[in-house]
Order: C-alpha cells, then sequence, then structure tokens
C-alpha cells in the first residue's frame, strides 16, 4: 500500500478512532479521579458498632460529621458513574469536523453534593430510615442523625472537592498523552 492509499484509509477511519480515542480519555481520566476519591475501608465501622441506645449523649450529635476532610469512596458507584458506559454517566465524545468534546460528569444527585457541599433538612422518610438503621445495626451513630433530624436541626455537608482537583490533573497530564498516543498511531498508519 503507497502513502496516498495509507493516507486515504487515515482519512475514512479518523472519525471512529477519534471518538474511539475520546473513550480512552473519558477512562484515562477516571484514573486521575480514582486517586481524588480515597477508599476507606475502615468507614464500614459504621455497621459494626453494636453501643445500646440508653447511653446516648446529646454531645454524639457532634459524631454525625464526618472526620475526613476529603471524600471516602465505599461503595465506588460515584466513581462508576463517571465512567463512559454506566447507566449513571453523563460522560460522552462528540467529534465535529473541526474538534473533539470529551465531556464527564455523573447522573448521582450526591456527585455535586460532595463537590460543593449543601445544606438541608431530613425529609420524615429520611428521618424514619435513620431510626430503622439505628435498630437495625444497635447503632448509636443513627441514632444521633434520627435525634438530630427530629430536632429539625439542618445537616451540613462540607464541601469535599473531588471532581475539579482530578480535571486540573488530567488537563495537566491526561491529555497530552492521550494526544501523544493519537500522534503515535498516526504514524503507525502513515509508515
Amino acid at each position: 500500500m503507497d502513502f496516498q492509499e495509507k493516507l486515504a484509509t487515515v482519512i475514512i477511519n479518523w472519525k471512529h478512532r477519534i471518538e474511539s480515542l475520546g473513550m480512552e480519555a473519558g477512562y484515562s481520566f477516571s484514573t486521575y479521579l480514582a486517586n481524588e476519591l480515597k477508599y476507606n475501608s475502615a468507614d464500614d465501622n459504621w455497621k459494626n458498632s453494636k453501643p445500646d441506645k440508653s447511653d446516648f449523649k446529646p454531645e454524639l450529635i457532634k459524631a454525625t460529621k464526618s472526620p475526613f476532610k476529603e471524600l471516602q469512596s465505599k461503595s465506588g458507584n460515584l466513581f462508576r458513574s463517571f465512567l463512559p458506559r454506566s447507566k449513571n454517566t453523563l460522560s460522552k465524545t462528540i467529534v465535529t469536523e473541526s474538534k473533539v468534546t470529551l465531556t464527564v460528569g455523573s447522573k448521582l444527585p450526591y456527585a455535586n453534593i460532595h463537590e460543593k457541599g449543601a445544606t438541608f433538612t431530613a425529609t420524615p422518610k429520611q428521618i424514619g430510615w435513620f431510626l430503622w438503621a439505628s435498630q437495625m445495626y444497635n447503632n448509636k451513630y443513627f441514632f444521633a442523625l434520627f435525634l438530630k433530624a427530629k430536632l429539625k436541626r439542618s445537616f451540613v455537608i462540607p464541601a469535599r472537592p473531588y471532581f475539579f482537583k482530578a480535571v486540573a490533573e488530567f488537563e495537566k497530564k491526561g491529555i497530552k498523552e492521550v494526544e501523544q498516543e493519537f500522534v503515535n498511531d498516526l504514524i503507525q498508519a502513515l509508515t
């Protein structure tokens, strides 16, 4: 195959390859996101606590605050919601004749809450769930949440930025990696 034939093949296949690179860029971004979403398996300790509710003290309401300044991951649902093929993703790649746009996002309502923080008052359903969980797990943490909610105190979820930190790192390093992969593919296709 001469150079003109190779070039014609590259031109015919370029949109598919660019879309494929966009998908790969989405997965590449996920490595930067994973670095920001710390996994803390010790965070499951709330399920294992078995104190008696009779030893409840008002200062336990303070225990409803997370001691972590960075977002901790338990189930991995938030992380997976950013992956290109997740049912909860807003991530997509759009290829036009003049540019490639990679959009990364999550449909999960708490994705933005963790990024920016929020204040809310518990609904009756949430209050009931806190009581149920406190009894189900015999756990004073959920009992404290239940009491705090019954007292109509608002809950403050502090901002624990993770997304824009990952975007900044990806823009610094990840985009260059994807661009280099494209150039390498182009050189290989034409030689």
